[in-house]
Order: structure tokens, then C-alpha cells, then sequence
């Protein structure tokens, strides 16, 4: 009956900042009084990640680094709220613009209390887990495109295409 918050890594790996997710979470106060669980996902076969974003009521993104973070667009896309770090694409306005604000909790902070407030706000107004109707993927040719596009203007590099 209590609420769960996935961290959506192995502990274990530095660069995710299990510590900070730990941090974040012992500051939280949940509405009702209700527990809250902090669960981790590691080496999930990829066809169940669906499930265990779905399980979640938050995903909590801590990276110190990370190119994506792949997994906060899978969590949104399933309608799942994500709380994070500015980190990867994550912190580009392009990516978090795809996405309804009761779902995209994008941090300007990598602070525990900072994170805490984004866990608190989507356990006190939850929202139903759905992907949302207007939310367009783009096809795998058209972010494929985008990563070129994303490519060429941060490297000044000219396209060439095959």
C-alpha cells in the first residue's frame, strides 16, 4: 500500500548517485502518512522495463553524467512521472517541451532537497499513469535524424549522408 520511487540503476554504479536518490528520499514526507519504498532496477531484461517503470509512481534520475538519460523519455512515455538532475538531454528544453509538465519534474539542482520537493509534488498530486495522447516518437529515422542534427550543430561538422 505505500508508494514506490525507482531508481532506475544498480546502486552500485558511482556515477548515478545512488546516495543522492537515498538523500532525496529520507527528506520526503508523503501525503497520508503512507510508505515510501525506494527500489532500484538492475539488469532488467529490456522487454520488462515497462513493467517495472509502470510499478513506479516516481523515477528518480540522479547521474552525475549520462548521454540520455534513455530512460526518463521511456518513463514519460509511459505516462510515469520522472523527477531529475539536468543531465544529458534531460536539461534540454527541446526534449523536456515533448512532454506535459504534471509529468516532467526537470530540476535545476542536483540536491537532495531540490529532488525531495519534485518526489513530494508528484506523490501529492499524482497523475494516472498514461501515455500521453498527444505525445509524438518520432520514428526511428527521425531520431536518428535528430542525433545528426544534435551532432552537426554542436560540432560545426557538415553532414554527409549515405
Amino acid at each position: 500500500d505505500g508508494r514506490v520511487v525507482l531508481f532506475p540503476a544498480a546502486p552500485s554504479k558511482a556515477i548515478k548517485q545512488f546516495p543522492l536518490a537515498e538523500a532525496a528520499i529520507a527528506c520526503v514526507t508523503t501525503p497520508n502518512g503512507r510508505p515510501l519504498e525506494l527500489r532500484t532496477m538492475t539488469q532488467v531484461p529490456p522487454q520488462e522495463v515497462p513493467t517495472y517503470l509502470n510499478a513506479a509512481d516516481v523515477v528518480l534520475v540522479t547521474s552525475r553524467w549520462e548521454a540520455g538519460p534513455v530512460v526518463a523519455a521511456e518513463a514519460l512515455a509511459c505516462g510515469v512521472p520522472v523527477g531529475t538532475v539536468p543531465v544529458g538531454y534531460a536539461g534540454e528544453s527541446s526534449f523536456r517541451s515533448r512532454f506535459p509538465p504534471a509529468l516532467a519534474g526537470f530540476l535545476a539542482a542536483a540536491s537532495a532537497p531540490a529532488l525531495a520537493r519534485a518526489v513530494s509534488s508528484f506523490l501529492r498530486d499524482p497523475v494516472p499513469h498514461q501515455r500521453p495522447d498527444d505525445m509524438v516518437l518520432p520514428s526511428a529515422d527521425g531520431y536518428a535524424e535528430q542525433l545528426l542534427s544534435a551532432y552537426i550543430d554542436a560540432t560545426g561538422a557538415r553532414a554527409t549522408r549515405g
